[in-house]
């Protein structure tokens, strides 16, 4: 581990928040640390309270990012046969009303099939 000795120009405002979460040393070093990897150009990020509504909305916890991502992947495909298709939100939205009372997996496999058989002149 390497220590360093650096000047930094901070915001009085912003300082003041890290040194209320304990050792001003200890605190930026395990900021650094613990977001190291985010280097995107448009990161995204979810404080405890959009988490937790996340978490209801699922009905299950979220460990990372790449969790979150995999659930709402698994939301918004339909696999029909061996093949996965990936259905927009919308789309899944105006279908969902469109059910009438049968299970949407029913309903989404009825429809497909049907949709199908008049694409190749079957209906």
């Amino acid at each position: 581990m390497a220590i360093l000795s650096i000047k930094l120009n901070i915001p009085d405002e912003i300082l003041k928040q890290y040194e209320e979460r304990g050792n001003l040393e200890k605190v930026l070093s395990q900021q650094l640390a613990s977001t190291i990897a985010f280097t995107s150009e448009k990161p995204i990020y979810v404080n405890d309270t959009q988490r937790k509504r996340l978490e209801r909305l699922f009905g299950r916890n979220f460990k990372d990012a790449d969790d979150l991502v995999h659930l709402m992947e698994k939301y918004v495909t339909a696999r029909i046969g061996e093949v996965d298709v990936t259905l927009s939100p919308a789309l899944l939205i105006r279908l969902k009303t469109r059910c009438f009372g049968k299970p949407f997996e029913q309903f989404l496999a009825e429809r497909a099939v049907v949709g199908l058989e008049e694409y190749v002149g079957m209906r």
